[in-house]
């Protein structure tokens, strides 16, 4: 490639003059839309929660105390019994999601390489 001050490379926004790497204003809107979505209505889908965990633990390669966080998510979809099943969410997974879009916000502003 050529040389740029800005480029995506492997789903991050490189910024080498400001040295800041972030989430692409895309990724962030439709992962945070999905985070919010399940908190609206306290219900997902096993196949659902593996696609937002399989994000969300890419967010983890910038923000690595962040994986944390992602356990719980974790350990909770990989106990349920059909990916095509609604599940009511439980409270502490509610908590973990709130949290994310708060990284997922410091994410998309930028964090210093």
């Amino acid at each position: 490639g050529q040389l740029a001050e800005c480029k995506t490379f492997t789903g991050w926004f490189i910024n080498t003059r400001r040295m800041l790497v972030s989430l692409p204003f895309g990724k962030f809107s439709v992962w945070s839309q999905s985070i919010q979505s399940i908190l609206n209505t306290n219900y997902s889908y096993q196949r659902d929660l593996a696609k937002l965990i399989g994000r969300l633990n890419h967010t983890c390669f910038i923000i690595p105390q962040a994986r944390h966080f992602i356990s719980r998510i974790r350990h909770f979809a990989d106990a349920l019994p059909t990916p095509r099943r609604r599940v009511s969410i439980p409270p502490p997974i509610l908590s973990d999601l709130r949290i994310w879009l708060e990284f997922l916000q410091y994410a998309a502003n930028g964090i210093s390489i």
